[in-house]
Order: structure tokens, then C-alpha cells, then sequence
């Protein structure tokens, strides 16, 4: 799926239904150019502030083959433009050897907040078995605004989760928004319960977060193997 709106590099993606590949590869972005992981990007617009929104049980299933997907948030005074979200009981799944990476973008200016590059919520599931699953988030908003993730896995629930079944590595990397601004809470990685992030075949877990506020810089990296619990 390339989504262009009116050949300007906007345009955004929204998906509440089934798309099953049956083995062959599934890419969802946007721009005049080819997407690959993290190039190309469907880009939020007046109508969606979310550059690719999977919503309302919407399942995209690549039966192993290989899934990417690239989103970049609105850029508006409004708060809540994600770049990627996935909710709603939604799932974004492959199986086999084939891989997942979504790269995700937060948009928003003056004083957003809730701008996350990638979310992950409302009992929502990204899962591989075999294949490496990768997500890259960049949190956007400006001045005072706050709550501008990376990466989020959080919902009231703690039903939403990021996992894979067999072998397959987990590689999560967040970068807080706002760098600039007053705002707090940008933190690069979030994740609210013990199943969000997991590994239940012995794949290794490694996450990356980095927090930006003010010209400072936070970043820890965790290495587990197995399932992973923690909030940064």
C-alpha cells in the first residue's frame, strides 16, 4: 500500500478489516519514492490525525512473509497524531521465518502532546514466530507538551502486547519527542504490564529508550532473554 495524497507525500492509511497475504511480503507506507523499513511514509492528514491506523479488529496477517509498515503523525497544533497505532483487538501478525518492522514517526507542533511514533493498545497484538520483530518509534509534539513516547505498549487492560511465539528476536527502540520544548513524560519506551513485550520461545529481547528534554538525554538498554517487564 503507497499512500500518496495527491502526489505531496501525505496521505494516511486506515484498516479495519482482514488483509491476508498467504506468504507474500506486505509493505504499507507512503511517498512518491519505494518503501522499505523506516523510508517511505503514509503521513497523517486533517481527516486522520495517524499516519497508519489498523483499528476495530482490523487483521493484517502475512503468513510468513515479511510485514512493514511506516508512519508519521500529523503535523498540527492538536494532540494525538501517532505515527503508527495499532488497537482495537487488532492484530499485525506473520508466521514462520517472516519478519514484522514498523517504523513510526509522532507529528504535532505548538504545545501537542500524545504525539507516540508507534502504539500499541486496546488489546491489540504484533507477533511473529520464527522472524525478527522490530519496532522504531520517534515521538513528536512541542513546547509544553507532554506524554510524546517512542514506543508504547500500555493499555488500562494490560492485554495489548509485542511477542513472538518461536525463536524469533524482539528489537524495540524509542525516542522521546518534544526535544526541544518544556513538556515531561517524553519517555523513549513505555510498556504497562509483564505481557506486553515477551518472547515465549526463547528469542532475546532488546530494547532501547532514549528520553530527550531540555538537551538532555536519557537512554538505558535492557538484553533479556525471555519475557520482559519494564517502563522507562
Amino acid at each position: 500500500m503507497d499512500s500518496d495524497y495527491n502526489v505531496d507525500s501525505s496521505g494516511y492509511i486506515n484498516i479495519a478489516a482482514a488483509i491476508t497475504s498467504n506468504g507474500g511480503n506486505i509493505t504499507m507506507g507512503g511517498g512518491s519514492g519505494v518503501i522499505s523499513a523506516g523510508v517511505g511514509y503514509a503521513v497523517g492528514y486533517a481527516g486522520q490525525a495517524t499516519g497508519v491506523y489498523i483499528q476495530n479488529s482490523g487483521a493484517i496477517a502475512g503468513g510468513g512473509g515479511n510485514i512493514i509498515v511506516n508512519g508519521q503523525g500529523y503535523n498540527t497544533a492538536t494532540d494525538g497524531n501517532e505515527g503508527v497505532r495499532v488497537r482495537g483487538n487488532s492484530a499485525l501478525t506473520t508466521t514462520g521465518s517472516g519478519a514484522i518492522t514498523v517504523s513510526g514517526l509522532g507529528g504535532g507542533n505548538t504545545n501537542s502532546s500524545i504525539n507516540i511514533g508507534v502504539h500499541v493498545d486496546g488489546s491489540a497484538i504484533i507477533s511473529t514466530v520464527d522472524g525478527a520483530l522490530t519496532l522504531n518509534g520517534t515521538g513528536g509534539g512541542a513546547g509544553a507538551g507532554t506524554d510524546n513516547y517512542g514506543v508504547s505498549v500500555a493499555d488500562t487492560g494490560g492485554d495489548s502486547s509485542v511477542k513472538t511465539t518461536g525463536t524469533g528476536a524482539i528489537f524495540i527502540t524509542g525516542t522521546g519527542g518534544n526535544a526541544n520544548g518544556s513538556g515531561g513524560s517524553n519517555h523513549g519506551v513505555v510498556a504497562d504490564s509483564a505481557s506486553a513485550i515477551q518472547t515465549t520461545g526463547g528469542g532475546a529481547i532488546t530494547v532501547v529508550g532514549n528520553r530527550r528534554q531540555r538537551q538532555r538525554q536519557r537512554w538505558r538498554q535492557y538484553r533479556r532473554m525471555g519475557a520482559a517487564q519494564f517502563r522507562h
